[in-house]
């Protein structure tokens, strides 16, 4: 082959190389220098925190009331109700007389004060509720002369029950048609209701 023809050859040979080596050299500098797609960063929703609800203190519960033995504070006469009636005293004076329950009229002799002795004295009569000198259930209550033995002491207790002084746990209880001393309970036979009387009838010696 021809010397001239074979440089020709070689020379475009090394012509084509360098342009090839060129262009992949810019391609390299092309990819190098490309600015990067920056990601979009997807911020989470922020959930606002709950509140913490502190839990109420329960209210503490009311200690129920201790019954308290107090002598009856009030006007100075007033009638005793028991099973819708009267603690009444029979017109008579004399000891020994047995009171009764009676419809209720604000006579005298169902008058009553607790005096500052704690006695139940009618105001009638001018006697006392007075407990024989014996404490069994079932003894029965009269009107005496007032003295200052313990046998004619009561206590009003917790506003419905009266109470005996001499008989512990012993109450004014009505049962069969006597007004009597029985071990205290709750039933209606033993609670009273204290009412300032109207002006009504009244009685006298």
């Amino acid at each position: 082959m021809d010397t001239k023809v074979i440089i020709l050859i070689l020379s475009l040979c090394v012509f084509i190389m360098c342009c090839l080596l060129i262009g992949s050299g810019y391609g390299l500098y092309a990819l190098q220098t490309t600015e990067p797609v920056a990601t979009p960063v997807t911020t989470p929703a922020v959930t606002p925190a709950t509140p913490a609800v502190t839990p109420a203190t329960p209210a503490t519960p009311a200690t129920p009331a201790t019954p308290v033995f107090v002598p009856i504070n009030g006007p100075k006469e007033q009638m005793l109700k028991i099973l819708d009636k009267c603690l009444d005293m029979p017109l008579n004076k004399d000891n020994g007389t047995k009171p009764v329950i009676h419809d209720c009229h604000a006579g005298n002799n169902q008058r009553w004060t607790l005096d500052d002795k704690s006695r139940l004295v009618n105001i009638f009569t001018g006697k006392c509720l007075d407990i024989p000198l014996t404490k069994d259930d079932g003894t029965v209550i009269s009107q005496h002369n007032c003295h200052d033995g313990d046998n004619q002491k009561w206590i009003y207790e917790s506003g419905k029950r009266f109470v005996s002084k001499y008989a512990e746990n012993k109450c004014l209880d009505w049962v069969n048609d006597k007004f009597l001393i029985n071990t205290c309970h709750d039933g209606n036979n033993q609670k009273f209701s204290i009412e300032s009387p109207a002006p009504s009838r009244t009685y006298s010696s």
